[in-house]
């Protein structure tokens, strides 16, 4: 069964019949790994956050654990199961996309979280 191109809900995807809401890995480097991974080989890195954000039924068998924590060889893997599933490759990518997108737009956001959280201000520091 095909995947759909277009996303039924603001940040949901549906991939072989089903429409989930996409999980971000919590994991800072993973999500670093993706976004930088994604300026060599943005394919690939779209089927790794597709596989690493699978929030629904049928989630791809591929392991990151067994793709050396690779995100690039994961999402390699991903891609050969989905497409193998009958699921086209530019479905997987713009699926993908969606998910990537997400993680970026998370990670992008963190700094400014984490600054805010500090309750201080960035000033000179030899004040009296």
């Amino acid at each position: 069964m095909a995947a759909e191109k277009e996303t039924t809900e603001a940040g949901t995807v549906t991939i072989e019949g089903n429409t989930w809401k996409p999980r971000l890995p919590r994991s800072f480097t993973l999500r670093q790994d993706l976004i930088l991974g994604s300026a060599s080989n943005p394919r690939r890195a779209a089927a790794a956050a597709l596989g690493l954000c699978w929030a629904g039924p049928g989630r791809p068998a591929a392991s990151y654990q067994r793709a050396n924590w690779d995100p690039m060889a994961y999402g390699g893997q991903v891609l050969d199961e989905l497409v193998e599933r009958g699921i086209p490759w530019d479905d997987v990518y713009h699926i993908g996309m969606v998910c990537l997108s997400q993680v970026v737009e998370a990670h992008v956001g963190e700094p400014e979280v984490a600054e805010a959280a500090n309750f201080t201000e960035r000033g000179d520091a030899s004040t009296t």
